[in-house]
This record gives structure tokens, C-alpha cells and sequence, in this order.
């Protein structure tokens, strides 16, 4: 790689936090130093690595002055995100993961979107999924990820479809941050700033283009967190702070869906609103009772009124929200949903 010199005023910061990244990192080292855009800073904090992560990129820093490096010790990855933006000099903040693969043209095209739509904030882009992890996995994730988002219609994907933004696709202003805060300490905490960015007025657009390639693996953040139903639960927190804030009203609401989603949007609500009332559970395999509270069919959906319906389950979401959808809201006020 030829030596590139520091550069005094760049337009874009790139903060890329690392944790034992030591299988990973220097392809995606590469992927970003690469880039056809050139003008940039690339701020990496070393969030106490126990591995070779801290010798693989003192050999990057070596021949690339763009460059800025912060080793200390385990502090996470929220105060590591707003530790590096703190440190960026550019009037756009890339994100990037220590796992993925930036493709060439990735920054040159976001920046020059941002440069011409001056009412966006959050540009992401649309992802390849790779990994050692079974395909069908791999065409999940794909599918969760590339959900488009349009100007207009953001809040409500961002607030219906979890993962669909991929956070280390995401290129956003700086002046974002200055208005609203950095990263709050939430492990879903890419979901609480776009959703905090939306109810302050800011715009979110996905480019068509597929410019970053998403790794899932084993130790993967995300992979860990949906696995112990963690990062499930702290959206679901997430969404109803949203709510609450908004002033819905909720104090009587129903649950679509009782499997484990279900039941931990159950146990959510319980835990933040115990002095709301649920009035039931929809589920299409189930009957009788869970927690002596009734449980329906979808058939039935027109027999009662709730003033908020959750929908917590993955597989059925699309149908319930198209049955929803049709009653024109004359039953229920409204819905979210919750995974």
C-alpha cells in the first residue's frame, strides 16, 4: 500500500471502535484505506483488546497518516462511538464495523448524495450478507437489511422493521449529533438515534446500492444479543419510550402473537407500564389463557376494541399487519410493532 499523508481538512470522519477483532480487521482496514474517495480521516479506538488487534493496526498507522488511533481500556462500544465522533474533524461521521468489507466507491457515493440532498441527515446503503452461519440465516438477515427506506416513510419503517438499517452502512452529518446528542447507552443503540433523529425532524434514505458487505459470525454483536433475546428486548424498550413520549395512549392494549416474542413483549410491558391493562393475546395456534388473560384467534378481530395492538411476532408480521391494515382502524386505535 503506498504511504498516504495526513490530511488537514477532511470531509468525512470514519469511527471504527474495536473489540478482539484480530480475524477481521485487516480486510476491513483495507476495504476502508482503499476507498476511490480520499479525503478522509479514519479514528479508531481500541476499546481494550486482548488479541492482536493492537499490532495489526500499528501496522496500517505506519504507512497511512489519515489514521488517528486511541488504544485504552474496555469501556464499550456506546462511549467508544461517542468518543471517536467527539475526535472527528469531518462534516459527515461514516460508520463502520471492525468485521465488514466497504466496497470501493461506498464513501465517494454517500458523500456525494449528501452534498446534493441537503435535507437528508442518515444515508445507509444496502448490504451483502457473508459469514460462516447457515444460508438461510444469511438470506434472513439479507432481507431484514435491505427493506428500502424512503424520506417519507422512515419513521414508520424504521419503527416496523428493526434491522433495517444496517448501522455500519450508515453515513450521517455531524451537525446531527451537535443537535440531538450522541449514542444513549442502549445495546439496540443504532435504533434509539435513528428513532431520536425521526421524532426531531430528520430525514433517513437508503441508496439502492449495495456498498458494504455485513459479516455474521459466531461473537458477532448482533448475533449475541438476538440470541439471549437481549438486543430484542432493549428495541422493545426502545419503541415504547417512542410512544410514551409521543403521548400515545396505551393503557389498554393487546399482543398479537404469543410465542417468544410475545411473551417477552408481555413481560416488557409488565416491567415498564404495570399500571396499563392487557387485554389479550391473538394467536393463531393457541387458545384458553396465558396469565388469565384470554387468548383469540385472528378470526375474531373484529369482536373487540383495544386502544393499542402490539405485534410480536416475526413470522406472522406481515399478515397481521395487512389485517390491521384492512379494518381501516375502526376496532383498534393503533399498532407497532414490537420485533
Amino acid at each position: 500500500m503506498v504511504a498516504i499523508t495526513y490530511i488537514n481538512n477532511p470531509e468525512v470522519s470514519v469511527v471504527l471502535p474495536i473489540y478482539n477483532s484480530e480475524e477481521y480487521i485487516e480486510e476491513t482496514l483495507e476495504s476502508i484505506l482503499s476507498q476511490s474517495y480520499k479525503n478522509f480521516e479514519l479514528i479508531i479506538i481500541n476499546d481494550g483488546s486482548t488479541d492482536r488487534s493492537l499490532d495489526i493496526i500499528n501496522s496500517f498507522t505506519r504507512i497511512d497518516d489519515r489514521i488517528i488511533f486511541l488504544s485504552r481500556r474496555n469501556k464499550g462500544l456506546v462511549c467508544s462511538l461517542n468518543e471517536g465522533i467527539s475526535l472527528a474533524r469531518g462534516k459527515y461521521i461514516a460508520r463502520c464495523d471492525a468485521d465488514d468489507i466497504n466496497y470501493q466507491d461506498r464513501f465517494e457515493k454517500q458523500v456525494k448524495f449528501l452534498n446534493e440532498n441537503d435535507h437528508i441527515d442518515i444515508v445507509g446503503t444496502k448490504v451483502e450478507v457473508i459469514g460462516e452461519v447457515e444460508e438461510s440465516i444469511k438470506v434472513k438477515r439479507r432481507a431484514q437489511l435491505n427493506i428500502d427506506i424512503d424520506e417519507f416513510n422512515g419513521e414508520e419503517k424504521i419503527l416496523t422493521y428493526w434491522h433495517c438499517l444496517a448501522h455500519s452502512s450508515v453515513m450521517f452529518r455531524k451537525t446531527l449529533i451537535d443537535r440531538i446528542g450522541g449514542y444513549r447507552d442502549y445495546k439496540s443503540e443504532d435504533l434509539e438515534l435513528w428513532i431520536r433523529a425521526l421524532k426531531n425532524g430528520h430525514k433517513i434514505k437508503k441508496l439502492d446500492d449495495v456498498l458494504i458487505q455485513c459479516r455474521i459470525h459466531g461473537q458477532s454483536k448482533s448475533n449475541l444479543e438476538n440470541i439471549n433475546y437481549e438486543g430484542i428486548e432493549d428495541a422493545m424498550r426502545i419503541k415504547l419510550n417512542y410512544l410514551e413520549e409521543k403521548g400515545t395512549s396505551f393503557d389498554q392494549y393487546m399482543i398479537w402473537g404469543l410465542g417468544s416474542g410475545g411473551r417477552l413483549a408481555y413481560k416488557v410491558l409488565k416491567e415498564c407500564y404495570p399500571m396499563y391493562e392487557c387485554t389479550g393475546f391473538i394467536d393463531s395456534y393457541k387458545s384458553g389463557q396465558y396469565n388469565n388473560i384470554p387468548i383469540y384467534n385472528p378470526q375474531q378481530i373484529n369482536d373487540f376494541r383495544t386502544n393499542y395492538m402490539f405485534i410480536a411476532t416475526e413470522l406472522g408480521k406481515e399478515d397481521s399487519i395487512n389485517r390491521l391494515n384492512a379494518l381501516d382502524m375502526k376496532n383498534i386505535d393503533n399498532y407497532l410493532c414490537l420485533v
